[in-house]
Order: structure tokens, then sequence, then C-alpha cells
């Protein structure tokens, strides 16, 4: 899971209030490509849609989101969090229906020591929230995503 807090709290306009949660958003995270050269930049985009009727308040904690990098056996090679401070405080952002919230990071290959990671090897991107808070009030869980690439052999040329 990530590092950073999402939380989203809904806002009813006038009418009959039905209950609205995390059924009302999507969560992508895809690539710019399945396949990478080694030491190749990997772009990430994560996309948080509200799909509902209802306005969504994401609430970010201090820290900005964050993307997880790992291979297939579990290893995290990189957070893009780590190294950074957080701020003590929170952010809200309001998601009206249709709209998007939209979060790219980039990752350069390298590992928290600044080593490239192993080539010829599949990678997983993996980015989400913590919570997700229901025009109830109460906690709907979590949102979260990931997406797969490869990073070719550094014989098969760049």
């Amino acid at each position: 899971m990530v590092g950073a807090v999402w939380i989203a709290s809904l806002q009813h306009s006038q009418g009959i209030q039905k209950r609205a949660g995390i059924r009302d958003l999507t969560f992508i995270i895809r690539t710019n490509k399945i396949e990478y050269a080694p030491a190749e930049t990997v772009h990430v985009i994560a996309n948080l849609t509200n799909t509902g009727e209802v306005a969504v308040t994401i609430i970010l904690g201090g820290c900005a989101p964050a993307a997880l990098f790992s291979d297939p056996y579990g290893t995290i090679w990189f957070d893009t969090a780590s190294g950074k401070s957080c701020l003590n405080g929170i952010v809200e952002a309001p998601l009206e229906p249709g709209h998007s919230l939209v979060v790219s990071y980039e990752w350069d290959q390298r590992d928290y020591h600044g080593n490239p990671v192993p080539s010829s090897e599949a990678y997983q991107a993996q980015a989400g929230s913590r919570f997700v808070k229901a025009s109830d009030g109460q906690l709907d869980g979590g949102l979260s995503g990931e997406t797969w690439f490869f990073i070719r052999s550094a014989s098969n040329g760049s």
C-alpha cells in the first residue's frame, strides 16, 4: 500500500439522500508503455474519478501521493515518497461528479540506494488511498490500483 492518505468525504446536494461512498469512485493506474529499456524512465499515471452523483472531497494527508515499485517476489525496490518530507496538516481537494484527480509519478529504475534494478524482470507499480469516507460518515476502506510492466534485458538493446 502507498504511504499517502486519501480520505474521500461526500457532500450531499438537496433532495433525497442516498449513501454514496467507495462504489462511486474508480481508481486506475497505468504506465505509458508496457516494456522499458534498462535505465529508461518509467512514467506512471494514477487517475481517481468520481463516477457518482455527489461531490467528493479527497482529503490528502501531509505527504504527497506516492507509488511503490516491486518485483513479482514482493521485493519493494522503490517508494516515490522515500526521502521526502511531509507537512503537518491535511489538504482537501473537492472532486465533483464526472471529475478526476490525476497524479503522475516517474521512476528511474533505481533502488533506494541509487543502484539500477535487475533487468529481464517484470515490475509492479502500485498506488492507492487508505480510506474513503462515505456520505454517512463511515469509513468504506481504501482504493488501490496496480499495473505491471517489463524491463528488457540489457543485451536486447535500448
